[in-house]
């Protein structure tokens, strides 16, 4: 229902995409458990969306923050922004025209930071 909670409150969505560098491999996976830690207060909190990786490389998330300067400011918590593993990071603002219902089938698997889904539901 976070719609339904965008209405009310009058939160904006971003979208936050952040570019991997080969270079910074090892620091990645250093921070992984803690940025999890992250990505778990945040889907806890109900700023986060979605989050996920690209097939290619890099990673995206989906907040909500009342304004970009906010949306900075929660990034600050996130370990792969304050120490950073790429030299590109974009905070974008999105309106989202369509929203599938909670019940569609997930693809791909729960590393923690959402609900756990049941394989094929």
């Amino acid at each position: 229902m976070a719609l339904a909670v965008l209405a009310q409150d009058a939160q904006m969505l971003f979208l936050i995409v952040v570019t991997d560098e080969p270079a910074f491999e090892d620091l990645r996976e250093a921070l992984r458990e803690t940025r999890q830690t992250f990505l778990d207060s945040m889907a806890r909190s109900g700023r986060l969306l979605a989050e996920g990786a690209f097939a290619d490389g890099g990673s995206m998330m989906v907040i909500e923050a009342a304004s970009a300067n906010d949306a900075i400011a929660v990034l600050q918590g996130d370990p792969y922004i304050v120490q950073p593993v790429s030299n590109r990071v974009q905070i974008r603002e999105i309106v989202l025209n369509f929203v599938a219902p909670a019940s569609a089938a997930w693809i791909g698997e729960s590393r923690g930071a959402g609900p756990a889904r049941a394989p094929g539901g």
